[in-house]
C-alpha cells in the first residue's frame, strides 16, 4: 500500500470534520487503529526475521534456477518493505515519541520515513508479474524455456524492476526535508516536513505514476495466475505422455511444485492488494465528493489494508517450507543441523 497511509493519522488529528453518519465512532476508530498499529509492528518484526531467513536459504540454493533468483529478489523487496514500515511506525509509538528531546509532528515524520514503501510494494507486484509469466512460458514452451529465460536475463529484468519503481519515488522523497514548523492549530513550533518545490508539480506526477504501476501490475498478476492454473491442467496430460519415462517423476513433480507455490503466493498477493486498490479508489473519489462523514471508516479501512500488505510480506516462508523440499532441506540443515541429522538429511 502506498505510504500516504501515514498521512491519515488518528481521528483527533484529522483535518476533516467528523460526521455523525459514520458507522464507526471517534473513540472506536482510535482503539481499532491502535490495535492495527500494534499488529503491524508485531508482523513487521516477525517478517524481518523470516525474510532474512529466506535470503540465507535462497542464497545457499544457488542462482542456477530463475525462480530461485526471483524468490531471492522478492525476499529482498519484502525485507526492505518491512524495515521501512517499522521505521514509519516508530513515530506512532508514544513511548518513543515522548523520549524525543524536541517536539515532533509524528504524522509528517512518519510520512517522510515511509516514502520508499510504495516502491517496494510495487516491486513485489512486478516480480510476481515476472514469476507468473515465466511459469506460463515454462508450461507453454517446456523445451525452449531455458533458452528464453536465462539466469542472466532474469537478473537484468529484476534489476530493471527495482530501478524503475524506486526511481518513481525518488523525486518525491528528495522534495521533502525536516525542519522547524509552526502549527497554528496547536500554537506550537515542532519538527515537521517541509517541501522544496510546489507539491502540485512533484506529488501529482508521482501519484499518477504509482497508480498506473499498481493498476497495471495487479490485473496482469490476476490474468497470468488464472492462465497458469488453466494451462497447467490442460497441458498436464500432454507432458506426462511426452516426457521420457525415466524423467517423468522428477520433471513433472518439480514443475508442478513450483507452479503450485507461485500460484499460492500470487493468490495471497491478490487478496492482500485488493483492499489497497479499493482504498486508492476511495481516496480518489473523495477528491470530488464530500467523504468527511465517512472519514472514520475510511481511516480504519486504510490501516486494515496496510496490515494485509504487511502480512503479505511475512507469510511466504510458509509456502516455501511446505511446498519446496529443497528449501525445507536447506532450512533444516542450516538452522537445525542436529535435527537434520536426526531425520536423515545429509
Amino acid at each position: 500500500m502506498a505510504s500516504n497511509v501515514f498521512n491519515i493519522s488518528l481521528a483527533q488529528e484529522n483535518p476533516f470534520s467528523l460526521g455523525s453518519q459514520d458507522i464507526i465512532s471517534e473513540s472506536a476508530a482510535n482503539v481499532i487503529v491502535q490495535v492495527l498499529i500494534l499488529l503491524m509492528e508485531t508482523f513487521s518484526l516477525f517478517g524481518i526475521l523470516v525474510n532474512t531467513i529466506n535470503l540465507i536459504v535462497f542464497y545457499k540454493q544457488g542462482f542456477k534456477a530463475t525462480t530461485n533468483i526471483a524468490f531471492l529478489a522478492l525476499s529482498f523487496a519484502d525485507l526492505f518493505n518491512l524495515v521501512d514500515v517499522e521505521l514509519g511506525l516508530v513515530f506512532y509509538n508514544s513511548f518513543i515519541v515522548n523520549a524525543f528531546p524536541y517536539p515532533i509532528e509524528r504524522t509528517e515524520l512518519s510520512n517522510i520515513t515511509s516514502t520508499p514503501h510504495p516502491a517496494f510494494a510495487r516491486v513485489r507486484s512486478w516480480i510476481f508479474v515476472f514469476l507468473t509469466t515465466e511459469r506460463c512460458l515454462c508450461i507453454v514452451f517446456p523445451l525452449k524455456i531455458k533458452r528464453i529465460i536465462t539466469p542472466f536475463r532474469t537478473v537484468v529484468v529484476l534489476v530493471i524492476i527495482y530501478m524503475l519503481n524506486i526511481a518513481v519515488v525518488v523525486p518525491f522523497w528528495f522534495d521533502m526535508y525536516v525542519d522547524w514548523k509552526y502549527y497554528p492549530n496547536v500554537n506550537k513550533t515542532m519538527l515537521g516536513v517541509k517541501y522544496r518545490f510546489d507539491r502540485t508539480y512533484v506529488r501529482a506526477p508521482v501519484h499518477v505514476t504509482l497508480a498506473v504501476i499498481m493498476f497495471t501490475s495487479f490485473p496482469i498478476v490476476v490474468f497470468f495466475t488464472c492462465v497458469l492454473i488453466w494451462k497447467l491442467q490442460k497441458v498436464s496430460r500432454w507432458r506426462l505422455k511426452s516426457v521420457k519415462t525415466d524423467q517423468l517423476d522428477s520433471t513433472s513433480h518439480r514443475d508442478k511444485t513450483i507452479v503450485r507455490m507461485v500460484v499460492a503466493i500470487a493468490c495471497v498477493l491478490i487478496v492482500s492488494l485488493a483492499p489497497s486498490m479499493v482504498y486508492f479508489l476511495l481516496t480518489s473519489v473523495s477528491l470530488y465528493f464530500d467523504a468527511s462523514k465517512y472519514k472514520q471508516s475510511i481511516t480504519v479501512f486504510s490501516w486494515f489494508a496496510y496490515l494485509l500488505d504487511v502480512i503479505n510480506s511475512c507469510v511466504n516462508i510458509l509456502f516455501y517450507y511446505q511446498m519446496s523440499s529443497n528449501y525445507k532441506h536447506i532450512f533444516i540443515k542450516t538452522f537445525f543441523p542436529c535435527g537434520s541429522c536426526a531425520i536423515g538429511l545429509k
